[in-house]
């Protein structure tokens, strides 16, 4: 008698999702191990003079050209700040001048984009708007109310001070009276006054 034997059927694992990280990426710290010089701010500068690199920018931006580009910024509601900004930035990472130079000669440049601009009797936005910051009116909030319980404290003290105190009774011998027995009081300022008492 022959036995046959069914096929036995596998059922497929269902996929598992790949969890594993990605490995394609670059490794951490491999931008430190490039050769020395490759980028434009690891080498000397061409500028460094504060006055020759302003020339330089001016000489540029008296261009008609780059001049023309700084009036549609204008006329597009641009800051001037932002543009100066941008122009001076530019020639630090062209290698022109170093990264000090760079923050030196911002505000000879900005002030001279100010003055083309109004010679032409252009409009513009000089300064970018800033988001207000509220913290700086909540502390000064929250100082004038300390110095309000501060004032109020020091009031409440001089009134202690001027009370006439209690003197404690004298028996007839001359021995004082002892005291009833009072739970101490717990501090309700400074750090001692934030615990509970049990």
């Amino acid at each position: 008698m022959s036995m046959e034997m069914e096929p036995e059927v596998m059922e497929e694992a269902p996929a598992m999702e790949d969890t594993s990280p990605e490995f394609n990426g670059p490794i951490p710290g491999s931008s430190l191990t490039g050769e020395l010089g490759k980028e434009t701010n690891e080498r000397p500068p061409r500028i460094v003079d504060a006055a020759e690199a302003y020339r330089d920018v001016f000489s540029r931006i008296s261009k008609p050209k780059a001049f023309q580009r700084i009036v549609i910024s204008a006329k597009m509601d641009i800051p001037i700040e932002l543009v100066a900004r941008s122009l001076v930035f530019s020639g630090w990472a062209m290698g022109h001048y170093s990264q000090d130079i760079m923050l030196q000669i911002y505000g000879p440049v900005f002030a001279i984009m100010m003055e083309m601009l109004d010679e032409e009797g252009i409009e513009y936005v000089a300064l970018a708007q800033r988001s207000e910051d509220m913290r700086l009116s909540e502390a000064m909030e929250q100082l004038a109310e300390y110095e309000k319980f501060k004032e109020g404290s020091v009031s409440e003290e001089e009134e202690v001070d001027t009370e006439v105190e209690m003197m404690p009774e004298e028996e007839e011998g001359g021995e004082m009276m002892p005291e009833e027995d009072e739970e101490p009081s717990a501090p309700t300022t400074g750090l001692m006054g934030n615990r509970s008492v049990a």
